[in-house]
């Protein structure tokens, strides 16, 4: 909660419109953070704190964020699924499931379209200038290019064997549940490999290393009437609950 309601302090001090990206550094959270902001009270951040790299939307006060609200980029062809912080049921702060990927599209500028089920897409004109967001990439070790952002997806996501991930010895005594969104690539017969985290919540208490290893031991089949692409991407959510 704490660093949820610092993320909607530093997105409520970003610049009145969307002119340019505002680079800001917080040492004493050990985060650097691109933010771009327009009227009517849109907002998006890369930032990386501690390794951890998020892209964060605001929603202006009077938009609700029920439904599965998304981003979409110029082609029309690159949406991006934005969901609630951890824990959280509703809120105005959202987060998208594969924030590196994201930050890279937000840098090629262009249009940026925001879409969510109580309102139309809102139309955001993107800054030329995205310095600040690979910036922000590159502080959290993130490619500022990576070509897997341009491989076609491997289909709808259907399970011969799921990914059975183990409660991460590493995770906090406090800590009740876990998420993890991960990219693949799938081989022959459905097997997927070079697995990475796209997003860990909470962060750093190894959720992202059992999601990865049980992802491993996986195997994708068709769905009903579609093929598997064989060196496609599989984009996927490993959810994980602590039992009482």
């Amino acid at each position: 909660m704490a660093v949820g309601l610092a993320t909607a302090a530093l997105l409520a001090a970003s610049p009145a419109a969307a002119q340019s990206w505002e680079i800001q550094r917080d040492e004493a959270q050990n985060a650097v953070m691109a933010v771009a902001a327009w009227p009517g009270g849109y907002a998006v951040a890369a930032r990386c704190q501690a390794g951890d790299f998020q892209l964060i939307v605001r929603l202006p006060s009077q938009v609700s964020s029920n439904g599965i609200p998304y981003l979409q980029f110029e082609d029309q062809s690159r949406v991006m699924l934005l969901s609630l912080p951890h824990g959280a049921e509703s809120g105005r702060i959202l987060f998208a499931q594969e924030p590196a990927r994201a930050a890279r599209w937000l840098a090629g500028g262009g249009q940026l379209a925001i879409t969510t089920a109580a309102s139309d897409p809102v139309a955001l004109a993107l800054p030329t200038d995205a310095e600040p967001v690979r910036s922000a990439l590159r502080a959290c070790d993130r490619p500022e290019v990576d070509a897997r952002d341009d491989l076609p997806s491997a289909g709808p996501i259907q399970w011969r064997r799921i990914p059975d991930a183990m409660w991460p010895q590493e995770a906090d005594s406090g800590t009740r549940d876990g998420l993890v969104t991960l990219s693949c690539i799938v081989v022959a017969d459905g097997w997927l490999q070079d697995c990475r985290a796209e997003r860990e919540s909470p962060p750093g208490q190894g959720f992202a290393e059992a999601a990865i290893s049980a992802a491993t031991r996986a195997v994708l089949e068709p769905a009903p009437g579609e093929e598997l692409v064989i060196g496609g991407v599989a984009r996927f959510t490993v959810r994980f609950t602590m039992e009482n």
